[in-house]
């Protein structure tokens, strides 16, 4: 067996690390593993040294980091998590997440889970070659959990920022005939909308529909008292109906 320095460049291993992203056909899967328990090894005998340890991070943070941004940019995100048994996570308007919003969380994530994967995983030999998941692969699973934590505090602070700032604006009027279909409200107008709901509970549903652009199945899943989108989308025609006759 090939033994692999983590300390010379880090360039075999980084390349090695990257075939982990197409699929592999057996042999090549158990060749990963091999580097992969020989990379550990030497991580070890060299007592986690930064000097050992910064090609290896470099390459997990590569990796980790395009697998998430590619996640997030289609979607996949929300799927890949909930498959961890962490829960669904609320979603978000696509104009919420920017190129700059996506690598920020993005970046965020592989940190926050370079340095669990470091100290919590490797070096308390949680990471079991002899279950067939390569480093990069339970790395990338580190990075789901990550994400989710992150995802969940950064979601609340922008819904309740963007609250904020609705009911902040400066008041635009917006008459009862001029109400919107599915596109998105402005701030604005949306406060003066809501401000002439009947229900707090059709506030909510305006709010996620025509402001932050839930579909009416997402709303149905997000908000206790809607039992299923047949409902969110019949709260919104009676309350246009009443508010096209008020």
């Amino acid at each position: 067996m090939s033994t692999l320095e983590p300390d010379i460049d880090g360039s075999t291993w980084h390349r090695l690390i990257q075939r982990s992203i197409p699929s592999m056909s057996a042999e090549e899967h158990l060749e990963r593993l091999r580097y992969d328990i020989d990379t550990v090894l030497q991580l070890q005998l060299r007592l986690w040294s930064d000097d050992a340890w910064e090609p290896v991070a470099h390459a997990l943070t590569e990796y980790g980091f395009g697998v998430v941004k590619g996640w997030m940019h289609t979607g996949q995100i929300y799927t890949e998590v909930a498959r961890t048994g962490y829960g669904a996570l609320p979603k978000c308007p696509r104009e919420w997440l920017d190129d700059d919003t996506i690598q920020s969380l993005a970046g965020h994530t592989v940190a926050e889970a370079l340095n669990y994967f470091k100290f919590q995983v490797l070096m308390k030999n949680k990471w079991d070659a002899t279950r067939g998941a390569s480093l990069a692969t339970f790395f990338v699973g580190q990075c789901k959990f990550q994400f989710a934590n992150i995802y969940k505090t950064w979601h609340t602070d922008q819904a309740a920022h963007r609250k904020i700032a609705l009911y902040n604006d400066p008041s635009t009027a917006l008459l009862a005939d001029e109400m919107p279909g599915d596109e998105l409200m402005t701030k604005a107008a949306a406060r003066v909308v809501l401000d002439q709901l009947s229900t707090p509970l059709a506030r909510q549903v305006f709010w996620r529909k025509f402001v932050l652009g839930y579909s009416f199945q997402e709303i149905a899943s997000d908000l206790p008292g809607i039992k299923d989108a047949k409902a969110a989308e019949n709260l919104v025609f009676r309350e246009r109906r009443r508010l096209q006759k008020k």
